[in-house]
């Protein structure tokens, strides 16, 4: 009798933490194994300053994206598309690109997750492995290429198989126009 009470609380206790792990799983969702970024630690710069951004790709572990492109949108001024490793493809003559961190490319399945979507890209190299890791890449320009006014950031991505664009918003930018300089109470505009 003892026997089946002692069964009956171990089913009992099993029933709960099945329960409470599904719970939890159901709660925190899928992880999402990639992000994109574009971040600037300026959010506001004068007419004639250098403007840098950081733009990446956050890879998680466990996870090959194959990366066709990269395309840096800023404002309606700027589209500039370019390879992984850095070089223009189009619309970056104003901009200096200069990869910063690199990840490992192998050869495996090829999945992402993105905004909670699973994507399967098939069998092939891509950027990811084993641990998370990163592309990223510093970019800058002149403001003067941009004008005053304030522009958003936007960071795409083409994946070479099944061509699926993926794209974040980022880090907004304001120019104004150049400061004036006070000279004795008389204001000259440089």
């Amino acid at each position: 009798m003892a026997h089946k009470h002692r069964s009956a609380k171990i089913e009992v206790i099993s029933v709960f933490l099945t329960v409470g792990v599904i719970g939890l799983l159901i709660l925190t969702g899928p992880a999402q194994a990639f992000t994109l970024r574009v971040t600037t630690s300026q959010a506001q710069v004068s007419l004639g300053e250098e403007i840098s951004f950081i733009a990446s790709i956050n890879i998680a572990s466990g996870e090959r994206l194959p990366v066709d492109y990269l395309e840096l949108d800023i404002g309606n001024q700027i589209t500039c598309r370019f390879e992984p490793n850095g070089d223009g493809i189009s619309g970056c003559s104003d901009l200096d690109i200069t990869k910063i961190a690199d990840a490992s490319y192998t050869r495996g399945n090829r999945t992402g997750n993105f905004s909670d979507v699973e994507y399967n890209f098939g069998y092939g190299y891509g950027f990811g492995n084993n641990i998370p890791q990163n592309l990223s890449y510093n970019v800058t320009l002149n403001s003067n290429v941009l004008g005053e006014g304030t522009f958003t950031t936007k960071l795409k991505v083409l994946m070479q198989e099944n061509p699926t664009l993926f794209e974040s918003f980022g880090d907004n930018i304001t120019v104004i126009g150049q400061p004036q300089i006070k000279i004795n109470e008389f204001v000259v505009d440089p």
